[in-house]
């Protein structure tokens, strides 16, 4: 029922010009759809649609509930029309074929070759820069303030002497 209502609301809205009616309040998309509502071809559209609506509504009402044993005997008769339209006319399997199996076969392949050999690669080849400058800097760091100050004191001899060799 509230379909029914709602369906009802939205066939009334379109033939009594809600564009028109919400122009003001929303200018911009509303106000060009309000303009491009008024003439002949739109109301022709909105005419053709509602019949079609209609006509859908009133061959399911036949079909199914006044001459409920129709469907079995149409499907007897138009056996292949009915299996294709059961398998709802194998458009999932040539989508499925078309579309879903070459998008998962380009994924995995971008996934070995872009993710796991570049990105992972990069940061794993940044980790184990990191290790490596680890273990060099390990070579000069002991701890012992001493050689850290013989260190400062070696470097401060050779800026001075390239310094003095210079000038």
């Amino acid at each position: 029922m509230p379909l029914i209502v709602l369906a009802l609301l939205s066939v009334f809205a379109g033939y009594f010009g809600i564009f028109e009616f919400l122009a003001p309040a929303l200018p911009g998309p509303v106000a060009h759809a309000a303009e491009a509502h008024h003439g002949t071809a739109a109301t022709v559209i909105m005419i053709v649609a509602t019949l079609m609506g209609l006509s859908g509504i009133a061959a399911a009402h036949y079909v199914y509930v006044k001459s409920p044993g129709l469907p079995d005997r149409l499907a007897q008769q138009w056996q292949q029309l009915y299996r294709l339209s059961l398998n709802k006319w194998f458009v999932d399997e040539a989508y499925d074929r078309t579309i879903v199996r070459p998008t998962f076969a380009l994924a995995d392949r971008l996934w070995q070759r872009v993710d796991v050999a570049v990105i992972d690669g990069a940061v794993n080849g940044v980790a184990r820069g990191i290790a490596w400058w680890g273990w060099l800097m390990r070579l000069f760091q002991s701890g012992q303030t001493q050689h850290y100050a013989l260190g400062m004191t070696l470097g401060a001899v050779l800026i001075l002497g390239v310094y003095l060799l210079w000038l």
